[in-house]
């Protein structure tokens, strides 16, 4: 069985009723959609990268932290890892579990 559309189209019943179904359901899709976009923890502040050495950490203005930063510490294992490994200046240097020290 089909319908006559507007434009003079004929469109099965069968696919006229899977579109309004998914018409229908758009909505509600949209809205979860968004919901769990406003769920979703917000990214990580991750201040630290803005300097490239500890000397440059302890000279900020901005008020961040200066250190030491323990890797031992969850809080500040990302920016302990910053500052030993990821700038290519050994901010652990003496080997301890602690940078910027």
């Amino acid at each position: 069985m089909a319908v006559l559309g507007d434009a003079g189209t004929v469109t099965t019943v069968a696919c006229k009723a899977a579109s309004d179904a998914a018409e229908q359901a758009r909505p509600a899709a949209e809205q979860q959609a968004a919901q769990k976009a406003a769920n979703q923890l917000p990214a990580v502040d991750e201040w630290w990268k803005q300097y490239t050495s500890c000397t440059k950490l302890k000279k900020n203005p901005n008020g961040h932290p200066t250190g030491p930063f323990s890797r031992d510490n969850p809080a500040e294992a990302a920016i302990y890892d910053w500052f030993a490994n990821g700038t290519g200046n050994n901010g652990d240097g003496e080997g301890d579990g602690l940078a910027c020290e």
